[in-house]
């Protein structure tokens, strides 16, 4: 045979085996291709299904909220979630069906709920998402809810709404040029009155707070003296009544104050206390010497004499920071069965700083409350709750002379009044800002019935 032949035949046998052996390769790579495309792609989809999964269990989250909200008292005789092991308890009887604006199902969801072990007074709300299909996936989230009276979300809120003749009236009654500020929702059942008397200018300012639409809301009347300063970006508007909670004032307000038991200051028919001076009726002490009897207790005052005036008075020399709450009990709390009446309570300025450590400034069964000569309630992120409650009598509230609060004013009473009120022509500015923070301190228990709202204040996901 002709060498060159055997060579030629040879050099194809190799090519052949070459070029074999780079189909292979190649019908290789491209199966590894394939089937990492289809990994990938099953891979994406999974994905996409646990963000739907996930995006399901919050929905759920926000259902349950609302089926809750629409129905507390039913689901929570209580008030508060039961105690439960695991998830907790079944808030649906069967795995609820959630679907796109066309009935597209997207998914279904299931949501227990029990009393947060971690923070007290919390429903911790436990929430499913599952998306079925070739690839099912479900997610979990867990959200840790407060529920607290709807009236807490309110930076002011006067009036009782069994007979809407209460009045709020934000007032510059004087020749100061001073400005009353609200900054927030408020609501008053009866008449909202605006009023600038004086010749020196100054302020009546309503303010939403940013990123918010907050409203300023009446049930009977409105009445302006000269109108609202063109600073303000709310117009008051006429709203519906709405309810108070009842307060239980024998419950356990300490659960969240930070140094000792209560304490009960009890003023007596005749002579004094140690601390304090009378005159007549009028008890008085010095904030000096409240903080250094009383400072982060909770403060019981009750009487056995009527219509006893209780004064605490600051120095600008000396000022102070009291983290003590100020309680004042229904009548017939002192000794004996005749109502003792408390008529007023003055935190009178300047110096007084009221940053109470579970929450609530002053809770008043009775009397008047006023805020005198720039005393500050709460700050900026450490809000507190006033709430006089008009348990017995009528309740009042008045900032006077100018004074901020930060959290809540609550006033289930004849009136609440804001204004400057200062003296020879010294501007004196009253600011009263909504500040929620106090919520998550609140003692548990002391409350029930009337509209509640939810805060979540904890977000986890499984």
């Amino acid at each position: 045979m002709n060498p060159m032949k055997k060579l030629q035949q040879s050099q194809d046998g190799a090519a052949l085996v070459v070029a074999l052996g780079v189909i292979s390769i190649m019908i290789i790579i491209g199966l590894m291709v394939t089937a990492l495309s289809m990994s990938s792609t099953k891979t994406v989809s999974h994905d996409q299904r646990q963000t739907i999964g996930q995006n399901v269990a919050e929905a759920a989250v926000d259902d349950a909220i609302a089926v809750t909200l629409a129905n507390f008292w039913s689901i929570y005789p209580t008030g508060v979630a039961p105690v439960s092991s695991g998830d907790g308890v079944a808030l649906f009887e069967t795995d609820q069906l959630l679907a796109d604006s066309n009935g597209t199902e997207i998914g279904t969801y299931q949501v227990w709920t029990k009393q947060d072990p971690d923070r007290p007074g919390n429903t911790l709300i436990t929430a499913k998402g599952t998306v079925g299909g070739e690839n099912p996936a479900t997610e979990t989230v867990k959200v840790s809810v407060k529920y607290a009276p709807q009236i807490f979300d309110y930076a002011m809120f006067v009036g009782d709404p069994a007979n809407n003749q209460s009045e709020l009236e934000l007032e510059r009654d004087s020749d100061d040029g001073g400005s009353v500020t609200v900054i927030g929702k408020m609501h008053v059942n009866g008449k909202l009155k605006i009023e600038a008397e004086g010749a020196h200018g100054g302020d009546i300012i309503l303010q939403s707070r940013p990123g918010y639409s907050d409203t300023v809301t009446y049930t009977t009347e409105y009445d302006e003296n000269s109108g609202i300063s063109p600073a303000s970006n709310i117009t008051p508007t006429q709203g519906p009544p709405i309810d108070f909670p009842t307060v239980n004032y024998a419950a356990d307000l300490t659960t969240s104050a930070n140094s000792g038991p209560a304490v009960t200051v009890t003023f007596p028919s005749s002579g004094t206390l140690p601390g304090w001076t009378r005159s007549s009726s009028t008890f008085r002490i010095t904030a000096q010497e409240f903080y250094n009897r009383y400072e982060g207790r909770v403060v019981k005052f009750r009487s056995n004499v009527n219509n006893v005036k209780i004064d605490i008075v600051g120095s600008a020399a000396s000022p102070l920071t009291i983290t003590s709450t100020i309680q004042i009990l229904p009548r017939g709390s002192g000794a004996g069965t005749s109502p003792r009446a408390i008529e007023e309570l003055n935190i009178i300025g300047p110096g007084i700083t009221m940053l109470p450590a579970n929450g609530i400034a002053i809770l008043s069964a009775q009397g008047e409350v006023e805020i005198k000569n720039g005393v500050n309630i709460g700050a900026p992120g450490n809000g507190a709750l006033i709430f006089c409650t008009g348990t017995v009598g009528d309740s009042e509230f008045e900032i006077e002379g100018g004074g901020t609060v930060y959290g809540s004013v609550v006033v289930k009473g004849k009136e609440g009044e804001l204004e400057t009120g200062g003296e020879d022509f010294v501007a004196q500015n009253t600011l009263l800002a909504y500040d929620g923070s106090y919520i998550s301190k609140l003692p548990i228990g002391w409350w029930d019935q009337g509209a509640v709202t939810a805060y979540k204040e904890n977000y986890l996901r499984d």
